[in-house]
């Protein structure tokens, strides 16, 4: 008696979880794309105009310092700054879909780059939030952490 009970609750509780909760299905290599194609090539490219497109209206930018930049600052950032990190590699370590249009992506990037005349690795975790709007994912927060920057040997 009691193992039906467990078997009727477990049933039910799959019921109430519908398949989108913990897993993106056909929709995470779109959200793979995005983030790792689309989103770094805007950076690349210098490309803020279609940067905006991807971004939404209110998306938020986190520093590993706490640093909170509004979208507007992010994209006359991109239009002023070259980015040409010819190494950047970001691995995803999760994709997950909390509801249907709703996605979080997260991962580590990587790249070298000089600072203040010294060759560094540059390393760092970020979180990142994706909605689906009008039927495509757009970025809505991206929040760094882990940060860390180490002299390179290359």
């Amino acid at each position: 008696m009691r193992q039906a009970l467990l078997l009727g609750v477990a049933a039910a509780a799959a019921m109430a979880s519908p398949a989108w909760a913990t897993s993106c299905g056909m929709q995470e290599a779109v959200l793979r794309e995005a983030k790792l194609t689309a989103w770094p090539g805007f950076y690349q490219r210098q490309d803020a105009k279609g940067l905006a497109a991807f971004l939404t209206e209110d998306f938020r930018s986190i520093g590993a310092d706490g640093t909170v930049t509004l979208r507007a600052k992010e994209l006359a950032w991109v239009a002023a700054n070259p980015r040409t990190p010819s190494d950047f590699v970001y691995r995803i370590a999760s994709v997950t879909c909390p509801t249907r249009d709703t996605a979080m992506i997260i991962g580590q990037g990587r790249s070298t780059r000089v600072q203040r005349g010294v060759r560094v690795a540059h390393r760092y975790t970020s979180s990142n939030l994706f909605v689906r709007q009008d039927g495509r994912w757009r970025a809505a927060m991206s929040h760094i952490s882990g940060e860390s920057t180490t002299p390179s040997s290359d």
